[in-house]
């Protein structure tokens, strides 16, 4: 079989998408945590620079956020004669930096969401046992907004796990660049976009089951709160 004489090179492109994936949703639930803080802050200025960076990123494909990354920040003398440069000249990095920022807009507009929706009885009953502002929103806000996003946040890691695929236009040897590596090899585009197919659908029902072990684990804490 095709995939047997290819299954070490198909194995790297499994371990580069999983690798993205999974650095991408841990540093975008970082990220959307700030965001999310910032966005229920009273500052007016906060406030605006996340609704512009949020305005930005979900109104442009991820795509053109690649390309500008990897493919336009080059254009700066300074960035080219920073440290940074040499991160910035990787594409795993690139494409890690662009996919957990998405991942972490999108996410904070879920979380944002969900601490919204926490009942003031909540707040109330934290206030009562004397609770400062910061010790709820730790202790009692952000764990009860976290079960009412996790439906929602597990839409979006299936997204972000099936967006990777878009990093094999800057040359990353994810499972969609393996995959047109070996079509230009055998020039069977069929069978290899097939085998592409059936190994994303095959991580994405591993990440179903992950979820869904997950809400089930939380029921318990929604009923008793």
């Amino acid at each position: 079989m095709l995939v047997l004489d290819h299954l070490p090179a198909l194995l790297n492109g499994v371990l580069m998408t999983l690798s993205l994936t999974g650095v991408a949703l841990i540093a975008g639930l970082l990220i959307a945590f700030g965001l999310s803080l910032c966005n229920e802050s009273h500052s007016r200025v906060l406030k605006s620079l996340v609704g512009v960076l949020l305005l930005f990123v979900r109104g442009t494909p991820v795509l053109v956020q690649l390309f500008l990354v990897y493919y336009g920040l080059g254009q700066f003398d300074a960035l080219r004669a920073s440290s940074w440069w040499v991160l910035f000249q990787q594409p795993v990095f690139c494409a890690m930096l662009v996919l957990s920022i998405n991942t972490g807009c999108y996410t904070s507009v879920i979380l944002s969401g969900a601490i919204r929706a926490v009942p003031d009885t909540y707040r109330q009953a934290a206030a009562a046992l004397g609770m400062g502002p910061w010790l709820t929103l730790r202790r009692i806000i952000l764990p009860r907004a976290w079960q009412l996003a996790l439906p929602a946040y597990s839409n979006e890691a299936l997204i972000v796990l099936k967006t990777t695929s878009l990093a094999s236009v800057i040359t990353l040897m994810d499972i969609m660049g393996v995959t047109q590596d070996l079509i230009s090899e055998t020039y069977d585009t069929l069978y290899w976009y097939a085998v592409a197919a059936v190994l994303y659908l095959a991580l994405n029902s591993v990440l179903i089951l992950l979820f869904q072990v997950l809400k089930r684990s939380a029921q318990p804490l929604s009923r008793h709160s």
